[in-house]
């Protein structure tokens, strides 16, 4: 959880305290554990350390981000673990962020994937574990989602836009360094285009097609993180279960950790839905 091996005197901690509590009620290494749980969780380096996975699964780069973005969104991501933020807000911030990518640092996600079709693959895959890229073309041919799923979800995206601006951001002897910026903004119009038909294609959520936003909605994207976080959602919890567990074992409980489909059941079936139940 922190990235590295406890040092001897950690060790010689949790034993010691194993030890202490053998003549007292219950099972004394079970209450030893959840101490050392509860000590690793206030320790930094557990943020460091998720900070890194997660930086990793945004694909954050320099060349994307820009240095001042790239520090920007790793400041975000180290607040967000160090606050303990909850993995449903934290998603929910991701998909519906606006404004200057250096002072809303979330809004990286729109800077980094840049398309409708780009950005359905990429929320599927990381927040459901649904790999959809055949959709683009056809019908997948080893799963239960179609080509019209695929663009129902890029739909949802239609309407984020970039504005790429200049913004003085330091001092530098007797003038300014300037360094770009780019504003992630919502426009009022704006369609996906289903390639089978050549006709706008509304927006839906993945095996849910009853549940669209509402035509007047200002922001597609709320409806898609509001279902996609909700807690009866079949694929989220799932998805971010199976990916802590992936890091801690090395191995997903559905493996690829990102390929949930019918034809890659789980190793472990209810281990997978007790552990998505409690999240």
């Amino acid at each position: 959880g922190l990235g590295f091996p406890p040092t001897p005197e950690e060790a010689r901690v949790f034993l010691a305290e194993c030890e202490a509590e053998k003549a007292g009620p219950g099972n004394p290494a079970v209450k030893a554990r959840e101490r050392l749980v509860e000590r690793l969780l206030q320790r930094p380096e557990f943020g460091d350390f998720w900070v890194m996975k997660w930086a990793d699964l945004l694909r954050a780069e320099e060349r994307s981000l820009d240095p001042e973005g790239m520090q920007a969104l790793y400041g975000w991501l180290r607040e967000s673990f160090r606050q303990n933020k909850p993995l449903d807000q934290f998603v929910r911030e991701l998909l519906t962020s606006t404004g200057s990518t250096y002072d809303s640092p979330a809004a990286s996600y729109y800077r980094r994937t840049r398309t409708p079709d780009l950005l359905a693959e990429t929320t599927a895959q990381l927040f459901m574990g649904v790999r959809m890229a055949c959709g683009r073309c056809h019908n997948h041919p080893y799963d239960r989602w179609k080509q019209s799923d695929y663009h129902a979800l890029a739909a949802y995206f239609a309407r984020v836009g970039r504005e790429t601006k200049h913004k003085p951001r330091r001092q530098r002897f007797d003038a300014e360094e300037i360094n770009g910026d780019e504003f992630v903004v919502l426009r009022s119009t704006g369609e996906w285009m289903n390639p089978a038909t050549g006709e706008p294609m509304p927006p839906g959520m993945l095996g849910d097609p009853a549940s669209v936003p509402a035509a007047d909605a200002a922001d597609r994207r709320a409806a898609l993180a509001g279902w996609l976080t909700r807690p009866e959602n079949p694929f989220f919890a799932k998805a971010m279960v199976n990916r802590v567990w992936y890091h801690l074992m090395g191995r997903g409980i559905v493996d690829p950790v990102d390929d949930f489909r019918e034809s890659n059941p789980p190793t472990n079936r209810p281990l997978l839905d007790a552990l998505s139940a409690d999240f």
